[in-house]
């Protein structure tokens, strides 16, 4: 994650500790807030907000936090939970908005910190959506994201997935540009019309600005999972969206499309499976920031299980089984001796002529030396061969 804030105008800032206050007994205290997740607004005592609030009753998890007994573990961890959507529904507000204080989970202190605090910095755990500084993330306990390899990319995802759907700006025009000088304009038009895949390549650009252009590689992603989307259209003679596809009850229609592409080749089947968990993400970021149902989200919950513990054995297991024996199968290739030789005689003329230059005082070609010399030995290598 940079340590560097966006370019576009914000008045973003991170809520800290502030000023310690004394208590009746003379020792400090830093004074906390709660954010309820339902109506947005800062409580003192969240617990008894919830409870105590007639308009409240009827969410299915503030009946579950009153059948919890007082002062148990049961009920602070659920309060915990609840607390931390909370700060999210706000946070993600802020985030939209651009103006407003960022609520994290460890606030920084005014007086211990030396470094400049950037809200750039923090980023959402995608289970208990408490905000960590992202160097803290990995040392987060949340089971899912012990498991994780790969916590801050899984964080970024998630995070663009809860932010509002924007329109215009450089990456949106980017994608529209490279899906309209697509050759196959069916897929293109999959694309422009599924609103997850195209939120997708959307961050897939963001993630990849400050690379040198990832264009073609993006491009061959979302074609691939276009690809997908017509199979199951096919298959159910129906126009679908992958936002409906992500659920469990829908994991082996996703996989029987993707096996039934293994004409296109096992690496593709293998590509497949590691998009689709990038996409859940975003998925569910896009569900919890639209305030969907418990429902919704245990069905893309579902679906991400589903990924994780049965796609190895029902795809990608016979994907790197072909694969494997593609290669074992593939004859050996031996060049001919003329051509080993006409490669040999131009390779000992450039050295010897490098070796001149080197020798001459240009050190510069030392690199190009040393690689002509490892050439000449591996063309060597292939002359014991013929």
């Amino acid at each position: 994650m940079p340590e560097q804030e966006d370019e576009e105008d914000h008045s973003i800032t991170v809520q800290d500790t502030g000023e310690a206050i004394k208590d009746t007994k003379g020792k400090d205290y830093f004074k906390k807030f709660s954010i309820c997740f339902i109506c947005l607004k800062p409580q003192t005592r969240l617990d008894k907000h919830l409870i105590e609030h007639d308009k409240h009753q009827d969410n299915e998890e503030v009946k579950q936090l009153r059948l919890t007994q007082k002062n148990s573990t049961e009920r602070a961890d659920l309060l915990s939970k609840l607390r931390k959507r909370g700060y999210f529904h706000s946070n993600m507000k802020v985030l939209d908005e651009k103006k407003g204080e960022l609520i994290v989970t460890k606030r920084p202190s005014v007086n211990a910190t030396k470094e400049k605090i950037i809200y750039t910095n923090y980023l959402p755990c995608t289970e208990c959506l408490g905000f960590y500084h992202y160097k803290d993330l990995w040392r987060h306990k949340c089971e899912k994201l012990q498991l994780d390899h790969r916590p801050i990319a899984t964080a970024r995802s998630f995070l663009f997935g809860s932010m509002k759907p924007t329109t215009g700006g450089k990456f949106h025009a980017k994608l529209d540009l490279a899906i309209e000088t697509m050759k196959k304009k069916e897929l293109g038009v999959v694309i422009k019309n599924d609103t997850l895949l195209f939120s997708y390549g959307v961050w897939m650009f963001t993630k990849h600005e400050t690379n040198i252009d990832q264009t073609a590689y993006i491009m061959n992603k979302l074609r691939e999972m276009a690809r997908v989307r017509l199979e199951i259209d096919k298959a159910k003679n129906k126009n679908h969206q992958f936002s409906d596809l992500f659920k469990g009850t829908e994991f082996n229609t996703i996989v029987k499309a993707v096996r039934t592409m293994k004409k296109d080749g096992p690496s593709v089947c293998k590509r497949i499976g590691e998009t689709l968990m990038k996409m859940i993400v975003v998925h569910k970021g896009a569900l919890i920031s639209s305030g969907a149902t418990g429902e919704e989200r245990k069905a893309a919950d579902d679906f991400e299980w589903m990924m994780e513990k049965q796609w190895g054995d029902l795809v990608t297991v016979s994907a790197q089984r072909q694969l494997y024996l593609n290669k074992n199968q593939k004859p050996a290739s031996v060049p001919f001796t003329e051509d080993v030789c006409k490669y040999s005689d131009y390779i000992d003329n450039l050295l010897e002529k490098t070796y001149r230059e080197f020798l001459d005082g240009d050190l510069t070609k030392g690199r190009l030396l040393m690689e002509l010399d490892l050439a000449k030995m591996i063309t060597f290598n292939k002359r014991r061969l013929v």
